[in-house]
């Protein structure tokens, strides 16, 4: 749970986003991990559950400042995976 707070903090806190995600946001994040465990035969979520669906459940709930980086924009997806590396895993 700690992990997943620090994910969703880390959106409301980056430069290049403008709106975070929000409460259920996060809610919706830890139902598609608890699911994916639960596919992989798991009856818990672990981070790998957190970090491989995080872009695809969170890049359409931020929004990124329309400001250029190092010469190219970047997209919901790649700063997701950049706060994503940002963030030590927890063991």
């Amino acid at each position: 749970m700690d992990y997943l707070q620090d994910i969703v903090e880390a959106t409301r806190r980056h430069d290049a986003i403008e709106v975070g995600v929000s409460p259920r946001g996060a809610l919706s994040l830890l139902r598609a991990a608890r699911s994916s465990a639960l596919l992989n035969g798991r009856d818990y979520a672990v981070p790998d559950d957190l970090k491989m669906l995080a872009a695809p459940v969170f890049a359409h709930r931020i929004v990124t400042k329309s400001y250029l980086r190092e010469g190219h924009s970047a997209s919901a997806d790649q700063i997701l995976l950049e706060i994503l590396e940002s963030i030590p895993v927890p063991s």
